[in-house]
């Protein structure tokens, strides 16, 4: 009788392959971290970049395009290309996830910066035109008026301070400044040409909102430096 050893013979052993995964060791916490922020980083400048150029709009939807076509390329390799089950694929798959982030990066960051960006202009636009109304010696409220033809944007005149700029130029409390363009525009139109003439179209306190009957004059005042 002949006895087997429940050891495997070393034939045995030989024409069995040994199939080994190497696993690479987990991040640190501090290489994620760091990884993050460049990530981040790169992403805020590649978008303020376009919001330079383009708007807030503009750079938001030319990003998103960016990021949705790099998508699609990948989902269309991935299904016509790339078997399932490999190496390849599970890269895509990374690359994939990511850029689904980033995508969502750059929406919440678009608004933030979007918001941050017209909260920043809006205050910078209000003390500057406090300044100038200042420097003029004036008090104003923004409104429109009516001239028989089309609805303009105006200034209201609340008080003109004695002695003043202003006052020196004939201009009255209860007058108006009708502004062709925007106010803002206006204002910084008014900056620039600061230590010049300045001409401003004042109309007589206008009658329900109209000035198609109120008198009209051109008005040159010298805007302080």
């Amino acid at each position: 009788m002949k006895f087997m050893s429940g050891e495997p013979s070393t034939q045995q052993v030989d024409d069995e392959p040994i199939v080994a995964t190497v696993v690479p060791p987990a991040p640190s916490k501090w290489q994620f971290g760091l990884k993050s922020l460049l990530g981040l980083m790169a992403v805020c400048c590649v978008q303020f970049a376009l919001m330079s150029y383009l708007g807030v709009m503009g750079g938001l939807g030319v990003a998103i395009l960016i990021c949705v076509a790099g998508l699609a390329v990948l989902l269309l390799v991935a299904i016509l290309f790339v078997p399932s089950r490999t190496q390849t694929m599970e890269r895509l798959d990374f690359v994939g996830i990511r850029l689904v982030v980033g995508i969502a990066i750059l929406l919440v960051g678009t608004i933030l910066a979007g918001g941050g960006t017209a909260v920043y202009y809006s205050v910078g636009g209000m003390w500057m035109a406090m300044d100038l109304e200042k420097d003029l010696g004036i008090r104003t409220l923004r409104s429109e008026v009516w001239d028989g033809k089309q609805t303009n944007r105006a200034l209201k005149i609340v008080v003109v301070f004695p002695g003043s700029d202003a006052a020196q130029a004939g201009i009255q409390s209860g007058e108006v400044i009708v502004i062709p363009s925007t106010i803002d525009e206006f204002y910084e139109n008014m900056h620039q040409n600061r230590g010049k003439s300045f001409n401003l179209d004042v109309a007589a306190t206008p009658v329900g909102g109209s000035i198609e009957k109120s008198p009209r004059r051109t008005v040159s005042i010298i805007v302080p430096k």
